[in-house]
């Protein structure tokens, strides 16, 4: 979802690092990036009344420093902003309406209907508001607001911004409350701010679990999720989605520790690293880890356990639609025909990009799966050049009839292919492109939200040289050999299949389930992805100070 907005006005003293030179050297104004933050706080609170929400709580989260007198400046000048603001909207200042206008239709609009394309979930309090609807909420909704400076301070005698109130939630539950809290530690990582939707974070961590726990720009927000925003600078950006990427990798692993009966003693679990200035936790916390590398040299990949949910069966193939938006059609040399039937699109020595985006944006909850890491591996392959070329083929079926598994466990002598394929369109420019579905049957009674292969093997045998050398008949190689073939020419290849879905129970979209198979040669040399895996204990419980006046290493 389109909700990071890039902070890019690095103007100093506001954005440099705070340490022991320069804590004292105070920001005298506030970046236009953060009074735009602002000013998007008060469209969201005013939306949100225009959808019923008049008396829901609404919170910004500010984080910008952990010295107290900087957490208290900052405070101290976005109220005065903020009252700026307030008083301006009450007496209808044109220029701030027009500047609230803009930002409206520029922005808001355009998200919302970003969201409303992209979730995955429905959610009919979302929808798109004139901005005459939105202007009339402007005076209540920012009327509401009151900024808070959280830290540990409690006396107010050495502060400039005196409005250190603890945020009660439960005391404004009748009518809300609409709060812009500004803060270090103590509120990104011990307070659940209610109703969060804009978040200004420019503090930097290089450990993964602090940066977890200070970023609060995650969850679920019912009704106005189109209405969140984050702004920070896109190196945290990054980071965060690298820690994202790793967190989703660790569940994966403890959703395969729990299917193989392991135990944590025996089930070695891994965080992947960051290549650059990223560490996992503190060095006193890693005493009883290693670093591991991971390998995809030789391994075949692929996804025998999909999703049958309408909106994962509706991504992938729109994953799928997106692909051939990017790369096209193949040359007419390289479209593939059996029987009268289009077989396979061959895509040779193609785009790196491409590939990885539609493995990225594939949606599977396979353990052994992971298309970050799968990604990730690929990208970093090539920038050392150790695969020469990859390949995309995009598999049909060219049989005449198939057999569709009704019963569930037919045996072989009494099957009767006497079904018509299953078919999909590709549409590129102003052609099409019809396939029809490969066939894969499951077991029946062994269904459940998952579309489960027999044998974990979605792609055919004959389909795993289509990139090789032509002159060799593989058909008469085995696999070992074949794989060996690969390593000698040094590509990689991407297998696409839709596959009919009436080969699983209890599925009736209408549209192919889309999987994929991956083929990787043998590097000699290869670049590993690295890990840190645990040896034989966790990590200890991190002790949290908190934003106070002493200058301990954490407040420098």
């Amino acid at each position: 979802m389109d909700i990071f907005r890039g902070i890019d006005d690095y103007d100093p003293p506001f954005f440099r690092t705070v340490n022991r030179d320069n804590k004292d050297d105070l920001p005298e104004y506030l970046p236009k990036s953060l009074e735009q933050a602002i000013q998007s706080f008060i469209l969201t609170c005013a939306i949100r009344r225009v959808r019923g929400h008049e008396n829901k709580h609404n919170s910004m989260l500010i984080h910008v420093a952990l010295l107290v007198k900087w957490i208290d400046r900052v405070a101290y000048l976005v109220n005065e902003k903020t009252k700026e603001y307030k008083n301006a909207i009450q007496s209808e200042d044109e220029n701030l309406l027009n500047e609230l206008k803009e930002l409206y239709e520029i922005d808001f609009l355009p998200t919302t209907r970003n969201v409303l394309d992209n979730l995955d979930y429905t959610d009919i309090r979302i929808k798109e508001h004139t901005w005459e609807e939105v202007k009339k909420e402007l005076k209540t909704a920012a009327s509401k607001i009151d900024v808070r400076s959280v830290h540990g301070t409690r006396s107010t005698t050495n502060l400039e911004y005196h409005n250190i109130e603890e945020i009660d939630y439960e005391r404004h539950k009748e009518n809300g409350l609409s709060v812009i809290a500004v803060g270090g530690s103590r509120l990104s990582r011990g307070i659940t701010l209610e109703g969060l939707s804009v978040s200004y974070y420019i503090r930097t961590t290089r450990m993964y679990d602090s940066l977890m726990q200070m970023g609060r720009w995650f969850g679920y927000r019912p009704g106005y999720v189109d209405l969140c925003r984050l702004y920070t600078t896109n190196q945290i950006f990054e980071w965060f989605n690298h820690i994202t990427m790793a967190t989703e990798e660790m569940r994966n692993d403890f959703d395969e520790m729990t299917a193989t009966h392991q135990r944590p003693k025996d089930f070695r679990l891994k965080v992947r690293n960051h290549h650059g200035l990223l560490t996992i936790t503190s060095l006193n916390k890693l005493n009883f880890s290693e670093d591991i590398e991971i390998s995809f040299s030789g391994e075949n990949p692929q996804t025998y356990c999909l999703l049958k949910t309408k909106s994962a069966i509706e991504n992938n193939f729109n994953a799928l639609k997106s692909l051939i938006e990017t790369i096209g059609f193949p040359l007419k040399e390289n479209r593939i025909e059996n029987k009268g039937k289009t077989r396979y699109l061959f895509y040779p020595n193609t785009n790196i990009d491409a590939l990885c985006s539609f493995i990225d944006s594939f949606k599977i909850e396979q353990p052994s799966i992971s298309n970050a890491t799968l990604s990730d591996y690929i990208r970093t392959q090539a920038k050392g050049n150790k695969i020469k070329e990859w390949s995309i083929c995009i598999v049909g079926n060219s049989d005449e009839k198939v057999f569709i598994d009704y019963k569930g466990k037919t045996p072989r002598k009494e099957r009767k292919y006497n079904e018509n394929a299953a078919t999909f369109e590709l549409q590129h420019n102003n052609e099409v492109i019809t396939m029809a579905c490969t066939v894969r049957n499951q077991q029946i009674g062994r269904d459940s939200e998952f579309y489960l292969i027999s044998k974990n093997q979605i792609d055919n045998t004959g389909d795993r040289y289509i990139d090789l050398d032509k002159s060799k008949d593989y058909s008469k190689m085995l696999y070992a050999e074949i794989k060996e073939q690969r390593k000698a020419e040094g590509k990689g290849l991407l297998l696409i299949y839709a596959l009919d879905e009436r080969g699983t129970s209890n599925t009736n979209n209408g549209i192919p389930i889309v999987g994929y198979s991956l083929h990787f040669p043998r590097i000699d040399d290869e670049i590993k992805v690295s890990y840190t895996t645990t040896i034989t204990k966790g990590f200890d419980e991190e002790i949290m100070n908190d934003d106070d006046n002493s200058e301990t290493e954490e407040n420098q």
